[in-house]
């Protein structure tokens, strides 16, 4: 950078200055040197604010996938609680059908036992 963008970026002296003035040089080249600096470092926050905003993307992605997993989940988890209250149901069912059956073989085997006895008789 020469000293007139130097001076371009940092507006003109107060003074015209010798360029020969070894104190004027000094601060020139600190001025350069600050802001190669200052620049080094908006390179390096604008690096990252980019990897910060990756990141957030990133886990943005990440939640709203975990929201549907976790809606899905529910989802299955309510077919299969409709599910196991249907299977009570069928095994109620059939556990009433069974004594039914019992019921009725042991009032066959009544009605059987009688027919043979009248039939001894």
């Amino acid at each position: 950078m020469t000293d007139l963008e130097i001076n371009e970026a940092f507006g003109k002296p107060m003074y015209e200055a010798d360029p020969t003035n070894a104190r004027y040089n000094s601060l020139q080249l600190q001025c350069y040197e600050q802001r190669k600096e200052i620049n080094r470092l908006n390179e390096h926050v604008t690096e990252l604010e980019n990897r910060l905003r990756a990141l957030w993307d990133k886990l943005e992605y990440e939640r709203k996938y975990y929201e549907d997993r976790i809606k899905r989940l529910e989802e299955d988890l309510m077919d299969a609680k409709n599910k196991h209250a249907a299977l009570v149901a069928d095994v109620t069912l059939y556990e009433d059908r069974g004594e039914r059956i019992k019921e009725l073989e042991a009032k066959v085997n009544e009605l059987n036992d009688l027919k043979k006895w009248l039939e001894g008789r």
